[in-house]
């Protein structure tokens, strides 16, 4: 018999919630409006102080999604 390293996800045969799966569907969308925001600032004449504040506001699902991952029992396969 083989000893877990983790919990495996699928075992557990639970869903993750609306908010940790909104919160890592999120995450793709803030990192192109950073690349986007980064070029207008380039190239657009943009200022940067946009591209930093997208840019803090995406450690915030991040944080919230490790936190949840570490901390509730049936996400905690997504968490190593």
């Amino acid at each position: 018999m083989a000893v877990q390293k983790h919990d495996r996800y699928a075992v557990n045969r639970l869903r993750a919630s609306a908010f940790f799966t909104w919160l890592a569907c999120t995450l793709p969308a803030a990192i192109c409006a950073q690349f986007l925001l980064a070029g207008q600032a380039l190239l657009g004449g943009l200022c940067w102080s946009m591209h930093g504040v997208v840019g803090g506001l995406i450690g915030l699902p991040v944080v919230a999604l490790v936190a949840m991952a570490i901390s509730v029992s049936y996400l905690r396969g997504l968490a190593w």
